[in-house]
């Protein structure tokens, strides 16, 4: 019986060291297998990285370790940003297409002013056989919208009087239309020529006899007035003094006619004036 018990206590403490040894070997064993997959997984890890950052560097990348979101570096390829800043690459092309059609806009606007002219007239009324010839002088203005860079259209009207006989005695002229003319550019000046065609009146006052000075009642007057088609070339050339405001100088010829006959005096007249651009 004792033998028994003996040989049962010895085959206990046997198990017990052997189990101390199999868990320190189980205990061994997970240690070098963890040891071996964290190694693993850091060479893993760090094979990644470097591949990633490669690609990264490659596109102009970079991983935020943070917050894993991708952001732009400062040390971009040139050669892809010469690619990124191409209009078609920005999204300017529009942009671009836009500003180019501005160029092409026909640009639109006006300029109008006053003009002073004198000049010389000369031609003999035939109906009474005088002679007149003199300097006259008036005023009127003009109104002119722009068409494109180059043509404008517009209208305009003027009174001119030439004095006779020196007694008070005029021939006055009366007359505007529509007119169209073509401009260009040569620094600081804008030389420009067109037409103008409409209508006006010439009226003649004389005083055969008699003094402008007195109050008496003159007996011996002629008094004439006729309408007349007219047709005014011109030429002339604007100075520019400013964007908006410009001074003009221009020279014409009136042609007057009425049922197919020039009216008399005519000749040619210059202007002196100025513009406001618009």
């Amino acid at each position: 019986m004792s033998y028994i018990i003996r040989t049962a206590a010895v085959f206990l403490i046997i198990s017990l060291f052997n189990t101390e040894e199999i868990q320190a070997g189980i205990i061994k064993t997970n240690k070098q297998t963890s040891a071996q997959v964290s190694t693993e997984i850091s060479a893993q890890v760090s094979t990644e990285i470097s591949a990633q950052a490669s690609t990264e560097a490659s596109t102009g990348k970079i991983i935020n370790k943070n917050t894993d979101a991708p952001y732009i570096s400062n040390t971009t390829n040139p050669d892809d940003k010469k690619k990124a800043d191409t209009p078609e690459n920005t999204g300017c092309a529009d942009m671009s297409d836009n500003q180019e059609k501005k160029k092409r806009h026909i640009p639109f606007g006006y300029d109008g002013g006053m003009m002073l002219h004198t000049g010389y007239l000369t031609g003999t009324l035939r109906e009474i056989g005088h002679k007149a010839s003199r300097m006259p002088f008036g005023i009127g203005g003009a109104i002119k919208f722009h068409i494109g860079k180059y043509f404008r259209i517009g209208s305009e009207g003027y009174v001119s009087t030439m004095n006779q006989l020196n007694n008070g005695s005029t021939i006055k002229f009366g007359w505007g239309g529509v007119l169209a003319d073509f401009r260009f550019f040569v620094g600081q000046f804008m030389p420009y020529a067109g037409v103008t065609i409409g209508g006006g009146s010439r009226t003649c006052t004389l005083m055969i006899e008699g003094d402008k000075q007195d109050w008496e009642k003159e007996e011996n007057v002629i008094f004439n007035k006729k309408p007349f088609f007219a047709v005014t070339p011109f030429i002339g050339t604007d100075i520019v003094i400013t964007k908006k405001f410009h001074l003009t100088v221009k020279l014409d010829y009136l042609f007057g006619i009425n049922r197919g006959e020039l009216l008399m005096p005519t000749g040619p007249k210059l202007y002196f004036g100025f513009l406001m651009y618009h």
